[in-house]
């Protein structure tokens, strides 16, 4: 059975990108926890990862 909601990896060095990204996309939730990506509350399709040269592993 497929996992409806595959998890990707980021290398650690890219981090800091993905939160800036995720920021952007999100500013409510970020306003209110600067570690609002650890909550696994945030969905970015891998195709936004591509469009920012974001790395990614599945």
């Amino acid at each position: 059975m497929r996992d409806p909601y595959p998890r990707y990896a980021v290398p650690p060095e890219h981090g800091k990108r993905l939160e800036r990204l995720a920021q952007g996309f999100f500013p409510g939730s970020s306003q209110g926890c600067d570690a609002f990506l650890r909550h696994k509350m945030t969905l970015i399709s891998p195709s936004i990862l591509k469009k920012y040269s974001i790395p990614f592993d599945r």
